[in-house]
């Protein structure tokens, strides 16, 4: 019975099963116990150059022990695939061992070349890829153009500064629609008092003066993954 492949996650995860993970079988890999493939953005920057277009995820760090493997939305199918083909090599060898050897033994015998973090098709596997992708249902995906978006992750935060002593927090245009956030500082000479929000000119004319704002330093956190 032909499963339908009306979502993107259906339609890759057959191409894994029916295409992939024979040729990385057939090459020595080795498929994990558990596994799903979801097209999203992968954690870190999006819409900029040089950034992530797929991550696989150890099952080490599943909730539920599955091996989770990400295809950025920008990609069309051809390039999905690609990609696919990269992480799943991944999975086969174990996330832990990036790009090392074993990965690259892998990916060059099932058709990749190129860096081993950025790998490519050669052109044999390429027109392999094109003569899966004729044989199937369309891909049920347009790509997404990221970095031409006009909305940018974090644009929906806005800053609330107080101008007399500088602390500055985020906040939703929602929450600003009710009220400004006041001063939380009793040291300050302007405590509860409303502090200026980023659609003002005040806070504006701030910026235009140089104005450095204090930022957090955030250590970071393990985590067991592989683009």
């Amino acid at each position: 019975m032909q499963i339908p492949l009306a979502t993107r996650e259906a339609w890759l995860t057959h191409f894994a099963e029916k295409y992939l993970w024979p040729r990385i079988e057939a090459s020595g890999g080795r498929r994990p116990a558990r596994y799903r493939v979801s097209v999203g953005f992968p954690k870190g920057r999006r819409g900029s150059k040089g950034h992530s277009v797929g991550q696989c995820w150890s099952q080490e760090v599943s909730a539920d022990q599955t091996c989770e493997i990400f295809i950025s939305p920008e990609l069309d199918a051809a390039q999905a695939v690609a990609v696919l083909s990269h992480e799943v090599c991944h999975a086969a060898v174990g996330v832990r061992r990036g790009h090392r050897a074993p990965f690259k033994k892998l990916a060059l015998a099932i058709g990749l070349s190129g860096p081993m973090r950025a790998t490519l098709p050669t052109p044999d596997f390429e027109t392999t890829i094109q003569g899966w992708i004729a044989a199937e249902p369309t891909y049920p995906h347009a790509p997404l153009t990221a970095s031409t978006s006009p909305t940018k992750p974090g644009s929906r935060l806005l800053k609330a500064r107080c101008e007399a002593c500088g602390y500055t927090v985020r906040v939703t245009r929602q929450w600003l629609d009710i009220a400004s956030p006041v001063c939380p500082d009793p040291h300050c000479d302007a405590y509860q008092e409303p502090m200026v929000s980023a659609s003002s000119e005040v806070f504006k004319r701030h910026h235009a003066q140089g104005v450095v704002e204090p930022r957090l330093g955030l250590g970071s956190v393990p985590h067991l993954e592989s683009g």
